[in-house]
C-alpha cells in the first residue's frame, strides 16, 4: 500500500495519539456538548453496481445510539438526493451550537467530476482545480447521473454556511472510490475544527472486495476494543490509529484509510465523541463469540459459525454480509490481545513509559483497565 504524509492528509500511517485538545470530550461535558449525526446510505439497487450501504449505516446508527448521540437522521436510497442532503445539513446547522459536534457519515460511491466550462476557462485555475470530487447521490428512482452528483465544493459550502465556526465536525466515509471525496487542505477551511476519516476500496482492483462496509466494521471494532479498556476520553488521532490497527489485523489491509484535517489543525486536538456504553459489542465480535457458543443478544447458546452459515436472516440481524465475512480474519477476532503490545501499536513507543511494564493482562473483558496518561484522559 502506498503511504502519503502531509500536515493535512495521511494515508495508512499512524498520527499523534496525544490528548492535546482544549475542549473536553463528551464524557467530561455530556450536559453541555451535543452530538448531531447525519447518515447517508445508498445501495444503488436499481443499478448494475449495487452495494450493501444500508447494512453499514444501520450498524453505525445502532452504535450512535450506544454512544448517546442526541439526534441521528438516516437517509436511505431514494431519499438521498443532493437537495435532501443539503437541506438536512442546513437543519443540523440550525440546531448545533459552537460546543457541539456534527458527524456526517456517508456509505456509497464517490466520483471525479469536472467543473463547468466557465470555471475551467478561468485563467488562475490549474489542472487540479478543474476537477472536483463528488458524492454519488441518486434521484427518486434510485438512479444516478451527472445531475445527481453532490460535489465536494457544494458540500463544503453548505457545511461552512450552516455551522458555527467553532462547531466540531467529523466526516466518516465508507465507500468504493479510489480516493477521498473531500479536500480539507484548502485555506477556506482554516480556523475551523474539521476532521475527515475515509476508508475506501477500488472495487475493480485485483484482490479487493469492493462492496463497501469494511470501514464501518473497522471503526466499530476499534471502538469496541477501546471500550473494553474502559477508556472514555481520547483524541481523534488515537481513534484513527486504533482503526488502522483493526484494518491491519482483521482485514489484512484490504482497504486504504485516510485521515484529513484542515490547515492549522491536527487530529490530536479534537476529542473523539463516539464512545459507547460499557456493554457495546461490535457486530463482528458478536459473530466471533457466537462461534464459541456464547449467547449474545438473544442468539447463540450452541456454537454457531456465522462464517459457515447460509442463514441470511441471521446475518442481517447481526449486521454482517457475506462479502465482509469472506474478508475477515476470524483468528484475529478471537486472538487475545496483550495491553502493552496493543498500546504500542496505537500510541507508539513514547506512551509505554506511563504503563506498568509488568502488566500482561489481555484485552478480552470489560474489567481489564489500563490507561496511558499521555494519550487518554481518565
Amino acid at each position: 500500500m502506498s503511504r502519503l504524509n502531509s500536515p493535512q492528509l495521511v494515508l495508512n500511517t499512524r498520527v499523534s495519539p496525544r490528548a492535546n485538545y482544549v475542549r473536553a470530550g463528551v464524557a467530561e461535558s455530556r450536559e453541555e456538548t451535543g452530538i448531531w449525526m447525519l447518515l447517508v446510505a445508498i445501495d444503488y439497487a436499481s443499478t448494475d453496481r449495487p452495494l450493501d450501504s444500508n447494512i453499514s449505516a444501520r450498524n453505525m446508527q445502532e452504535f450512535a445510539q450506544q454512544c448517546g448521540v442526541h439526534h441521528c437522521l438516516l437517509l436511505s436510497d431514494e431519499k438521498c438526493s443532493k437537495d435532501t442532503i443539503l437541506e438536512s445539513i442546513q437543519e443540523a446547522g440550525q440546531r448545533c451550537g459552537p460546543d457541539d459536534y456534527f458527524i456526517f457519515y456517508y456509505a456509497g460511491y464517490g466520483a471525479h467530476v469536472e467543473l463547468s466550462q466557465s470555471f475551467r476557462d478561468h485563467p488562475t485555475l490549474g489542472l487540479a482545480d478543474i476537477r472536483d470530487e463528488a458524492f454519488v447521490c441518486v434521484n427518486g428512482e434510485g438512479l444516478f447521473s451527472e445531475d445527481t452528483m453532490l460535489t465536494a465544493s457544494d458540500f463544503s459550502a453548505a457545511v461552512k454556511s450552516a455551522f458555527h465556526p467553532k462547531t466540531r465536525i467529523i466526516v466518516l466515509g465508507d465507500g468504493c472510490h479510489s480516493g477521498t471525496v473531500l479536500r480539507l487542505n484548502k485555506d477556506e477551511w482554516a480556523g475551523r475544527e474539521v476532521v475527515a476519516i475515509t476508508g475506501f476500496q477500488d472495487r475493480d482492483a485485483p484482490g479487493r472486495p469492493g462492496q463497501g462496509g469494511l470501514f464501518t466494521h473497522t471503526v466499530l471494532l476499534a471502538a469496541d476494543k477501546l471500550c473494553q479498556m474502559s477508556l472514555e476520553d481520547y483524541s481523534v488521532g488515537l481513534m484513527y490509529n486504533a482503526i488502522l490497527h483493526e484494518n491491519q489485523k482483521v482485514f489484512t489491509e484490504l482497504q486504504d484509510i485516510i485521515i484529513q484535517v484542515v490547515p492549522g489543525f491536527s487530529a490530536d486536538r479534537m476529542a473523539w465523541p463516539l464512545v459507547p456504553s460499557a456493554n457495546y459489542q461490535a457486530p463482528l465480535n458478536v459473530c466471533a463469540l457466537l462461534s464459541k457458543g456464547a449467547q449474545v443478544n438473544g442468539h447463540g447458546a450452541q456454537p454457531v459459525s456465522v462464517w459457515a452459515t447460509n442463514d441470511e436472516e441471521l446475518m442481517d440481524a447481526l449486521g454482517v454480509t457475506r462479502c465482509v465475512l469472506d474478508n475477515v480474519s476470524q483468528e484475529a477476532l478471537l486472538a487475545p490481545v496483550e495491553i502493552q503490545a496493543y498500546l504500542h501499536e496505537v500510541c507508539g513507543e513514547e506512551c509505554l513509559d506511563s504503563l506498568d511494564r509488568e502488566d500482561t493482562e489481555y484485552i478480552l473483558h470489560p474489567e481489564v483497565v489500563r490507561s496511558c496518561s499521555q494519550c487518554m484522559v481518565q
